[in-house]
């Protein structure tokens, strides 16, 4: 068994034995099991044995992850390598992966492989159809299931070489029989822990195949290989990575938890009673806020999700949202603040990944990334706040979700409940997190499916989420609830058609609606006409009053056509275009200049006399606030989001004559009084 690579130089014959890679990646499993108590907690919550024993059983499968690495047609990849280890060379035509010979040994040869040790002969005693669920998620890890064959050969002395690693490993890996209650119709008693062990695997797997573990082609007892090189190198990689979270703050006000906020603000209702979450019994739950635009939902969900971690209820959060642009506006958001949502020590800092298809043109995020594992980015070694990730965590979007805390597009999230590559991967990541979904209101009808179907699984692996809203249809909001109750095994409520501002909280004890008093009146002047021209003099006016104004428009060949219209009004120098036709470098520049000028810390002197003509890249998560906003006619809730860009920033001291108060022009298509 001392004759098989398992992974190897490209450029050299240097060279590490499968055997030990197989230990390497048991190791990394049981060592983040060791560290993340939540997640073991889970994995014990969903099958009923022991927690150590659920340990073994994984940590053996996880073993055996490769043993399809045995068979020639892998081995034959480097003959220069076998030849080196003295093996022998098999001209068997033989063409199948090695994650589909390794499913075959377990369907065809299981009983010849694991005969020879007292644990392992007990799993023969159990329906194979019972351990199914785990042999697939071993032995599919590249990502993609497959089917495996019903005959293939393969050479005695190869067959021989995999019963005696099996046999040698399971001597420490399973020193003893397990304790499974298994009753005989019980076929799917790992099925739900199978979709987290698949991630499990999959994350040991990429991290055992890392720089942190050295090849070794010594010939050394499994056991000491085991004790005196694969332990420790896991040890140092889980801890380099980034995927495991420092605690969370037990003790702080609200100002201590979210220092960005000047120090005259004072909690809103909603955020109040985000708080108090923490004053609830441990466990899973469902939180909705809805609220109008500028209320501080973003602010409550931190709170929220800080009292749900405070509670063990979960390690950090995932923030979703529905553009690329509004994500980037609450990743800048969060970057000075996620922070004192943790415990810091001895400076282990929780990494705050940025997740999207275009995350490597973000500046920003790219200075926050780690030079070496783990070490601090560049922007973490000279003070105590702002952002930090991994560099293990940043280099591919589906480990972004294994972060403790990241901010991006909520496909991203979604993709764990399509059949994509690696899914189990992006669903291990959420389910210890809280779930936070912005927006909601947003989603076509395909996203939120995607979604309910997201939070079902979510709820089903123990995982709690917050949703939040502007404004959302009520049997949406009964979908959604429907959705996770149903994955978490409780009796769906049914929710009533109250008012907002509005706070929906559902757990195993039940179901709360919580009725706030309103902290931001939206008096707003809404005006409809039917004339382009009128927009246009109304954004001039704006303009020559040494105001700012925001047209927002449905498609971008309206939006170039309004540009071109008032820049032989007002000059080019005094517009801003913004909408998702621009090359992606050019977008982020555009998006950084509309904060510099609309946002919430923009001088007088830069906002004066800017018009911004875009399209709905800016009605969500961008913090922005124009005096007067003009928008061609939407959907309501649409227009809602639309309108909460005027005026959005009401300390605001000085504001342009002529407009005292916010207002809302709707250019609509002139109605018809017997439309076609």
């Amino acid at each position: 068994m001392y004759a098989y690579w398992g992974k190897a130089s490209k450029d050299s014959c240097l060279h590490h034995l499968l055997i030990y890679h197989c230990l390497d990646v048991a190791a990394v499993l049981e060592t983040i099991l060791e560290a993340d108590h939540l997640l073991a907690k889970r994995l014990q919550a969903l099958v009923p044995m022991p927690l150590a024993d659920l340990i073994r059983l994984l940590r053996y499968f996880a073993c055996l992850h490769d043993l399809g690495k045995f068979a020639p047609a892998f081995q034959l990849l480097r003959r220069d390598i076998v030849a080196l280890l003295g093996g022998t060379i098999h001209e068997y035509p033989v063409c199948a992966h090695h994650t589909v010979i390794g499913r075959y040994l377990f369907n065809k040869r299981r009983k010849q492989i694991w005969r020879d040790n007292p644990a392992t002969s007990a799993l023969l005693q159990i329906d194979a159809a019972i351990l199914v669920p785990l042999a697939d998620a071993a032995f599919w890890h590249h990502g993609r299931p497959g089917s495996a064959p019903t005959d293939l050969y393969l050479p005695p002395e190869v067959l021989g070489d995999i019963s005696q690693f099996a046999a040698s490993a399971a001597s420490f890996l399973l020193p003893e029989p397990l304790s499974i209650a298994v009753k005989e119709d019980d076929d799917g008693l790992f099925k739900p822990v199978s979709w987290l062990f698949a991630g499990l695997l999959v994350l040991s797997d990429w991290l055992a195949s890392g720089k942190g573990f050295a090849y070794c082609a010594q010939p050394m007892p499994l056991e000491d290989y085991w004790r005196g090189h694969a332990l420790p190198q896991a040890r140092a990689a889980v801890a380099a990575s980034g995927i495991l979270c420092p605690p969370p703050r037990q003790e702080g006000g609200f100002h201590a938890l979210l220092p960005h906020l000047e120090a005259a603000n004072q909690p809103t209702p909603l955020q109040s009673l985000a708080m108090a979450e923490r004053e609830y019994p441990a466990g899973q739950r469902l939180l909705l806020f809805e609220d109008v635009t500028g209320a501080g939902k973003t602010e409550a969900a931190l709170l929220a999700a800080h009292a749900i971690m405070a509670t063990q209820g979960a390690s950090g959060f995932f923030v979703g949202l529905p553009t690329m642009a509004t994500a980037n506006g609450m990743y800048s958001r969060l970057a000075s603040a996620y922070r004192a949502l943790f415990e810091i020590k001895d400076k282990t800092l929780p990494s705050l990944v940025l997740a999207h298809g275009r995350c490597g043109l973000h500046e920003a995020f790219l200075d926050t990334i780690s030079l070496e594992q783990g070490r601090p980015g560049q922007g973490d070694d000279a003070t105590e706040s702002g952002a930090y990730c991994s560099n293990w965590l940043a280099d591919n979007r589906k480990k972004a979700l294994l972060s403790p805390t990241g901010v991006g597009t909520l496909d991203q999230a979604l993709l764990g409940v399509l059949p994509s590559t690696h899914q189990c991967l992006r669903l291990l990541g959420i389910s210890r997190n809280v779930l936070i979904a912005d927006e909601v209101h947003a989603y076509d009808t395909y996203t939120t499916h995607l979604l309910k179907t997201l939070l079902s699984f979510h709820a089903r692996l123990g995982g709690s989420a917050i949703l939040l809203s502007a404004t959302l249809p009520l049997g949406t909001k009964q979908e959604l609830a429907d959705a996770f109750c149903t994955g978490a095994g409780w009796e769906p409520p049914r929710l009533s058609n109250a008012p907002l501002p509005l706070v929906i909280r559902i757990d195993c004890a039940g179901t709360q609606e919580i009725k706030l008093p309103a902290t931001r009146n939206l008096n707003i002047e809404v005006e409809l006409t039917t004339q382009r021209e009128t927009a246009y003099a109304r954004l001039e006016a704006a303009h020559r009053a040494g105001g700012c104004g925001l047209f927002i428009l449905n498609t971008v060949d309206r939006a170039m056509a309004a540009y071109a219209a008032l820049a032989g009004r007002i000059g080019p120098q005094n517009i801003i275009l913004f909408h998702a036709r621009f090359a992606l470098a050019d977008r982020l520049d555009i998006e950084r200049r509309v904060l510099d000028i609309f946002g919430k810390d923009a001088a007088p002197e830069a906002r004066r006399g800017k018009i911004l003509i875009a399209t709905q890249v800016v009605e969500q998560s961008l913090d922005i606030d124009a005096d007067v906003v003009v928008t061609e006619l939407a959907p309501m809730e649409l227009l809602i989001q639309r309108a909460g860009r005027c005026q959005r920033h009401q300390d605001r001291t000085w504001r342009p004559e002529g407009f005292p108060r916010p207002s809302l022009l709707v250019v609509s298509p002139d109605p018809a009084a017997e439309p076609d």
